[in-house]
């Protein structure tokens, strides 16, 4: 009996021990359907019998900290949680660390935004223009890569050359006016100027932040028209999260990733890779389920080539309260297959191009917490580019294959960049925050198509921006003062204005931009069948001055959200770089274009209810003839574009229904011939209309089925008019006509 009454007692202190010490630091986590935390959820925490009610908000890792109330663990609590792009919450849970999962409506009016900001913020109070991509919008749209995302945005363009692959224009600028970043680091690797962007992959990407016009006090050189920030996933509040996707085209996409997560403690290991595999696809090709051998005749060479992709992302993740360092590892390998037509008389051999792509990206991101408001940032990166293209001679009835001897056959050039940037930012101030920076930037190429084999360029800057806070007015200026190795660069400033007015947001801006030739512009030669591309050591540096009015209007009417967004900007560039045909020969090389100028609106109209987003826009470019000054050319050539999108959360099955429409005008132009001809270029109008529908498994997975360009569009005529009124026209790719995918991804 003593025994037993000395059990009871050892067994009620157990249980007093362990209630008591969870009764303070309880946590609750909201997380989506996809295990990525949720910021700004609304949470009402209540007790009935005890008249407890505590009113908190989600930070951005999405936790609420109950620490500083006393709430039991032990009883069961009432969480209303609501959040105005996942539908409300309401349930009960102990306050043990409980993770509660919201389901999505549909895309995010407003998301917490980092590029070029001092601290993170909504998009809304960003004095800048930010427009945020999440990752339900890439769900939705069954992107795999970042030229599948963008095509159908405003006031960017797209274009497509199936060796070099796509490339983007914003504003009517491209080429290396166009900014990439993945988490703030420089994507590397141009070729013609362009990043392709079908060789960024999205299986690890959280979101895509676009801000249109210079941010070169922030970013330097190449931010002229634009930058597109890619924001990678460094969240997980589960402590084990797996993933395995699948996609699949009917044009012959077969693709696969997987996505592992581990967190001990305040350690967090993620681990990602894939496989994308396009069989290629030519006009009046049939349809396969599943590809099979080609034959050795003519429908070998495809239009677009065939295209195997490998990608891997490591990251190690430590966070403490005072600091947050981040570690990385990114691999890409890439090899386009360009099938040669057999050659006469008896059609038993042809050649075969290959074109290999190799990116390896290391890092490290140290943010310290210095004070309550005072942060440094260190940022450490090394990216490395190496393109590879080998040139074979096929026996099409042997199969064998052996390397060309010509030595311009073949080639391997290799690109690296160093980049090491340190912020200071305090933002300790409610009417003053400010930051301060350095970077380091040092660039090297080598191959044999560079001049003299090897070449370097450097670039050191510190920058600063200040915002100030007057009443309603935030005034924020900028200034970067800048070292480059081979030009001489101005120091660069910029202002931006921000005035909220009853619902209206006035956004006003001025930056000086400024961009150096890239070693490829300046010394690379890429030559192949299609291609006969020179560098000009000559070249002078781009110098631009950017005005941007923004003006936007949000109203919440009972369950409606009304949005309207106007906004105007002017572009004038001296020098501007471009690549145009020489004069004597069908080479083309890299030339300072003179004055270039580029001006044009844009109109976006959104409404959102609980289960519907509808949005509506329009945009309107011009850009300037540089012809026009000596020639009796037009002075601006205009072209405009519309977009509408539609999200609906259909009321059973907890399906979503997504539409994307895009109708891009006429793109007309002059160009001066090598005899002095004058001729007017146009390339035709498109419209792409893609569609999805997508259902969320909770804790098991999603599914989206999709058709992509419903329209049928494969190319469209791009022509030029003569002086003397003689035509000759050709055809431009666009896509590659009707297909309809699947993609499914299971969660463990």
């Amino acid at each position: 009996m003593k025994n037993i009454i000395i059990l009871l007692k050892f067994s009620f202190l157990i249980f007093i021990f362990f209630n008591v010490s969870n009764l303070f630091a309880q946590n609750i986590y909201f997380t989506d359907q996809s295990n990525e935390p949720i910021s700004d959820v609304n949470v009402v925490v209540s007790h009935p019998e005890s008249n407890l009610v505590v009113n908190l908000t989600s930070d951005i890792n999405g936790k609420i900290s109950l620490s500083n109330y006393f709430i039991p663990s032990y009883l069961k609590y009432d969480i209303i949680a609501s959040h105005i792009s996942f539908h409300k919450s309401i349930s009960e849970h102990f306050i043990r660390d409980s993770i509660i999962i919201l389901s999505s409506k549909n895309t995010l009016l407003d998301q917490v935004v980092i590029t070029a900001q001092i601290s993170p913020r909504t998009s809304s109070k960003s004095i800048h223009k930010i427009s945020v991509i999440d990752k339900s919008y890439i769900k939705a749209k069954g992107a795999v890569n970042l030229q599948n995302l963008l095509q159908d945005q405003m006031n960017l363009r797209l274009s497509q050359d199936n060796i070099l692959g796509s490339s983007i224009s914003i504003q009517g600028l491209s080429g290396q006016n166009v900014k990439i970043l993945i988490d703030d680091i420089p994507v590397i690797g141009r070729l013609n100027g362009n990043i392709d962007l079908s060789q960024i992959n999205l299986n690890n990407i959280e979101r895509v932040e676009i801000v249109e016009g210079p941010l070169s006090v922030s970013y330097g050189s190449d931010a002229l028209a634009g930058t597109i920030n890619l924001i990678s996933k460094k969240q997980q509040q589960k402590k084990l999260s797996t993933s395995l996707s699948t996609y699949y085209e009917s044009v012959g996409h077969y693709n696969f990733d997987m996505d592992f997560g581990l967190k001990i403690k305040n350690n967090l290991f993620k681990f990602s890779s894939g496989r994308n595999y396009f069989d290629g696809w030519s006009k009046g090709e049939s349809f396969q389920l599943i590809t099979s051998n080609a034959l050795a005749d003519t429908s070998r060479f495809l239009q677009w080539k065939p295209k195997e992709q490998y990608f891997a992302d490591m990251q190690y993740i430590l966070t403490n309260k005072n600091y947050n360092l981040r570690i990385f590892y990114q691999h890409f390998n890439e090899k386009i297959t360009n099938r040669g037509m057999p050659r006469l008389p008896y059609y038993e051999n042809a050649f075969d191009d290959y074109y290999y792509t190799l990116r390896d990206n290391f890092g490290v991101n140290f943010n310290l917490r210095l004070k309550e408001n005072e942060n440094l940032n260190f940022l450490l990166a090394y990216n490395i580019y190496n393109r590879i293209k080998n040139t074979y001679f096929k026996d099409l009835t042997t199969l064998e294959e052996t390397l060309t001897e010509s030595e311009s056959d073949q080639d391997t050039s290799l690109f690296t960049s160093f980049l090491n940037k340190v912020i200071y930012s305090n933002t300790a101030d409610s009417n003053l925050n400010y930051q301060i920076g350095y970077e380091v930037k040092n660039e090297y190429a080598k191959g044999q198509r560079i001049i003299n084999s090897k070449q370097y360029q450097s670039n050191y800057a510190i920058f600063s921006n200040i915002e100030f806070y007057m009443k309603k007015l935030t005034f924020r200026p900028g200034l970067r003062f800048a070292y480059n190795s081979d030009y001489k660069a101005p120091v660069i400033p910029s202002i931006n204005l921000m005035y909220p007015f009853k619902d209206f947001k006035i956004r006003l801006s001025y930056a000086k931009g400024f961009r150096a030739p890239a070693l490829k512009e300046l010394y690379f030669e890429f030559v192949d069948i299609n291609h006969n591309i020179l560098g000009n050591s000559s070249l002078k540096s781009e110098a631009s001055n950017n005005f941007h009015l923004d003006i936007d209007w949000k109203k919440n009417l009972l369950s409606k959200t009304l949005f309207f967004d106007l906004s105007g900007f002017h572009n004038n560039i001296k020098n501007l770089i471009s690549l145009a045909q020489s004069s004597n020969s069908s080479e083309y090389t890299y030339f300072n274009l003179g004055e270039y100028q580029t001006m044009g609106a844009r109109f976006q109209a959104k409404i959102k209810t609980n289960r519907l987003e509808m949005s509506i826009g329009n945009s309107l470019l011009a850009r300037y003839n540089s012809l026009s000054s000596g020639q009796d050319v037009k002075r601006f050539s205009y072209s405009s574009d519309y977009k509408a999108s539609i999200f609906w959360d259909l009321n059973f099955w907890d399906l979503q229904l997504a539409s994307f429409y895009k109708f891009t005008g006429n793109l007309p132009s002059f160009a001066k011939l090598s005899d002095g001809e004058i001729v007017e270029t146009n390339i035709d109008k498109y419209q792409i209309l893609d569609v999805s529908l997508s259902k969320s498994i909770k804790n098991i997975g999603e599914i989206t089925l999709g058709a992509k360009n419903i329209f049928n569009i494969t190319d469209v005529s791009s022509f030029s008019i003569g002086q003397v009124h003689s035509t000759s026209s050709s055809s431009t790719s666009v896509g590659y006509g009707r297909t309809f995918y699947s993609s499914i991804k299971f969660y463990f």
